[in-house]
């Protein structure tokens, strides 16, 4: 009965090498080219945002260090380059995860090897032992997990229209199980700030966004947290005033995670 339950998860790892790279940049309008651009702009900001009032409230020397960052890129890297080559971004500091291997490869050319991860979003952001028993049938599919990194931004882009996938993303992101959570230090209220997209045109996208917003406020009360909706005051973190949340059949919006005893 269990192995009938994790074969179609198997025969999605096994096939994983199949699925064909869909992203392509060349294709975009100017209108959407600006519109990513804009929103990269707000994911650097977010990210040292969220640095920067975690080093306000901490005693500890980390000041000079980059933010850590997870986020979806894609073959034309751009958002890797925003943070490194506009942003000045630490390499070490972006963390990447694409279930297709050629753009893997791409990536690996710009980060280091280690911090981009052949997987799903979900898939990466999972405790490794979470998965391991998805492995059992001697496939090659990475274990690795970026779990215990911590992260002050995570920019879910690219995700599709389908408003459960994105909450399963911040679900593996942010929820630890009782007895990981109790002896990680990663799990405390830290600031931070999640960014997600949606895709496949404007219906239902009101609907889909407050799922969303809904299900993120209840994983941040899981860890002392309360939301915030970051473009309802752009110029407070320093995100550039000019953003929209959509741009021909694609949504992007950003929400904060601060200490509710703030």
């Amino acid at each position: 009965m269990i192995f009938k339950r994790a074969s179609p998860l198997l025969r999605l790892l096994r096939n994983r090498a199949n699925f064909e790279e869909q992203y392509d940049a060349d294709n975009f309008s100017k209108e959407h080219v600006e519109f990513k651009r804009l929103h990269n702009e707000a994911f650097a900001a977010l990210a040292r945002f969220c640095q920067r009032d975690r080093n306000r409230r901490s005693i500890a020397e980390n000041e000079s260090k980059d933010p850590n960052v997870f986020y979806l890129d894609g073959p034309d890297t751009a958002t890797s380059l925003a943070l490194i080559d506009e942003h000045g971004f630490d390499r070490s500091c972006c963390f990447v995860a694409n279930r297709h291997l050629s753009t893997c490869e791409i990536l690996q050319q710009l980060l280091p090897e280690e911090n981009v991860i052949h997987a799903t979003a979900a898939e990466a952001l999972t405790p490794s032992s979470s998965t391991s028993d998805c492995n059992n049938d001697g496939t090659d599919y990475d274990e690795s997990s970026f779990s215990d990194i911590d992260f002050a931004c995570y920019y879910f882009d690219g995700c599709g229209g389908f408003a459960p996938h994105i909450i399963g993303m911040m679900s593996a992101a942010l929820i630890r199980p009782e007895a990981t959570r109790m002896s990680n230090l990663h799990h405390l209220p830290k600031t931070m700030a999640v960014g997600y997209s949606l895709m496949g045109g404007s219906k239902d996208v009101i609907e889909k966004e407050m799922d969303i917003n809904r299900a993120l406020t209840n994983i941040a009360r899981t860890r002392g947290m309360r939301t915030r909706h970051v473009l309802d005051d752009p110029c407070r973190f320093g995100v550039p005033t000019e953003i929209v949340k959509t741009e021909g059949s694609t949504f992007t919006s950003w929400m904060l995670l601060e200490d509710e005893a703030m």
